[in-house]
């Protein structure tokens, strides 16, 4: 029950990999959402009609 467990080097690329991507869309995705949401919204604020010009 206390053996060691051999796991190939493929497999744990793999889980590292999805461990990256998942941590990426949790915590780091949203947070460059925001920055960016931002500055296009005092981008927007500054420029006056917000783009929509004729319509």
């Amino acid at each position: 029950m206390f053996g060691t467990v051999a796991v190939p080097v493929w497999l744990l690329v793999l889980i590292l990999g999805f461990a990256a991507i998942s941590f990426a869309t949790h915590f780091l995705f949203p947070s460059v959402r925001w920055f960016f949401r931002r500055r296009a919204e005092r981008a927007l604020s500054r420029g006056g009609h917000g783009g929509a010009a004729g319509l």
